[in-house]
């Protein structure tokens, strides 16, 4: 019986697109967005550090806004050029499904595994 009450949470966990873990946001998950052109509006990625600090901006010099958890999936918007991390400079801007706006947060790259389609450079 606790077996299948686990795979059941586990289940509905997936179901919902994206994984709570997120401490810097308790919102609902968010709904993919595919707009008019049928596109996904955003990208998602899992984390892949035990832990991942959100930035203000794309540098481990900013202050942080929060973290999330190794296997947390993350909302992301487009990816900036920033501080270098392990080789990689691109910083993922994090999607509203992921930081409460108005709050802007960025997080390295190198620590997300990308699980859909990138979705691109920022617009500069």
């Amino acid at each position: 019986m606790k077996r299948c009450a686990a795979v059941f949470a586990a289940v509905a966990a997936l179901a919902g697109g994206v994984l709570a873990g997120a401490s810097a946001s308790a919102d609902p998950a968010p709904v993919l967005d595919l707009g008019s052109s049928g596109a996904a509006a955003y990208g998602y990625g899992r984390v892949t550090a035990s832990t991942l600090n959100i930035r203000r901006h794309a540098t481990t010099k900013s202050r942080k806004q929060g973290e999330f958890t190794r296997g947390t999936t993350i909302q992301l918007k487009c990816w900036v050029p920033g501080e270098w991390i392990h080789g990689n400079n691109h910083w993922w801007l994090l999607g509203p499904g992921s930081i409460a706006p108005p709050r802007i947060g960025y997080v390295s790259a190198y620590y997300v595994r990308l699980i859909t389609a990138s979705p691109g450079r920022c617009p500069r």
